[in-house]
């Protein structure tokens, strides 16, 4: 026995964590990662079920963009090439579905989409009977990747195909708590299979991060186990979808493009307040090259009553809204935007903060001034917080 074969097995499964901290978010770590399963017996009966907890449907455009070994090279979907990455092979070949609690699902491109969609398929031996539209979603890869037009019916087939393959997954993978949803390309291919995961597993996952193009049938109002959330919205529409119970959460970070934060994406209590009562970090950031939008929201109240991170970055909120915030026991603070919107928080009191940082934006000519005098005073206010900083930015 060597010394490798003694060390506890919490002590085995840091160190895995420690040497492979992106395993769970990189297919080319984690199968990095599979090498320590071959150390010892000990090793793998530790690492096992963490190693394969994680599922990955990545298109090609994905992976290959971000490893510079793939990027020059060109891929044939229909005459082979390598094939799409995913381990749901290794994972249904060694009959590991059972630890699966994690699903990444990557798409940035429409034909790739397509050919990550068949090769599950085929790894699955999906079946017509299974899956009415898989011979047509086949047709299509082949039609679309040389750019010939697709009729209509074999659209309507390969939808449905996407949707009935989504349903699929979640019978052979119903632990799954964890999802990470990341689309560049707004094809209603996309739509269709990660909405139907989203739906299908709505109702038991506790963590969901989502970047992108996203549209739900009608509001998903049984997100009720969420306690990570992590979502970049682009338009309104989307995001009036949203109906999530915080109760729950102890993370949530909002990125908006085209729309602006509200209150009624959470489900309130029966007295009208919306109870954060376990967010210990909020973030909301308005990812847009100009000025934040004052809101006006009305009829709103919330209460905070854990939270100890805050990061708010171009989006306005009144001094009613700041002050529920910052009533609660925050202890890092970090936000960006005009000086005038930044002295509205710093207003309701900084005595708990033992971190700041300010992010200024840019100040056009007509208002420096005003600037100078909202900036003074947010320093005023800053004496005795351990660790300030602050930065000016233009928006470019």
């Amino acid at each position: 026995m060597t010394k490798l074969d003694t060390l506890p097995e919490d002590i085995i499964i840091r160190i895995f964590a420690q040497t492979y901290p992106l395993y769970d978010k990189s297919l080319v770590e984690w199968r990095d990662a599979l090498a320590l399963l071959a150390l010892s017996q000990s090793w793998r009966y530790a690492t096992l079920p963490r190693a394969y907890q994680v599922l990955f449907i990545i298109d090609l455009f994905c992976y290959s963009s971000s490893n510079p070994v793939l990027r020059s090279i060109r891929y044939d979907l229909e005459y082979g090439g390598i094939p799409a990455p995913t381990n749901i092979g290794l994972i249904e070949g060694i009959n590991h579905k059972k630890y699966v609690k994690q699903l990444v699902f990557k798409a940035c491109q429409a034909n790739y989409l397509i050919a990550i969609l068949i090769r599950v398929i085929d790894i699955l031996k999906v079946t017509e009977r299974e899956c009415l539209g898989v011979e047509a979603l086949k047709q299509w890869s082949r039609i679309r990747f040389h750019e010939n037009p697709v009729t209509p019916q074999l659209e309507r087939e390969s939808y449905s195909a996407a949707v009935t393959l989504g349903i699929l997954l979640v019978q052979q993978f119903p632990s799954v708590q964890k999802m990470s949803i990341i689309t560049r390309e707004a094809s209603d291919m996309q739509l269709a299979f990660s909405t139907e995961l989203l739906c299908q597993y709505a109702n038991q996952l506790t963590r969901i991060q989502y970047s992108g193009p996203m549209h739900f049938p009608e509001p998903i109002a049984a997100w009720q186990s969420l306690t990570h959330v992590d979502l970049e919205l682009e338009d309104a529409s989307e995001a009036q979808m949203l109906k999530i119970d915080p109760r729950n959460l102890k993370s949530l970070s909002l990125m908006f493009y085209d729309v602006s934060f509200s209150w009624s994406y959470f489900v309130p209590d029966s007295t009208g307040v919306i109870p954060f009562d376990n967010l210990e970090s909020l973030k909301i950031t308005r990812l847009k090259d100009d000025f934040p939008i004052p809101l006006g929201r009305q009829g709103a109240s919330a209460r905070f009553p854990k939270l100890k991170h805050l990061e708010i970055g171009d989006t306005s909120f009144n001094a009613t809204e700041a002050k529920w915030m910052m009533d609660s026991p925050v202890q890092c603070l970090k936000l960006a935007g005009t000086a005038e919107d930044l002295l509205i928080f710093c207003q309701q009191g900084l005595q708990n903060i033992h971190t700041l940082e300010i992010r200024f934006a840019h100040i056009p000519s007509s208002h420096v001034e005003q600037f100078f005098d909202s900036a003074n005073s947010i320093f005023q206010l800053t004496s005795g917080i351990a660790k300030v900083s602050a930065a000016f930015f233009t928006h470019t």
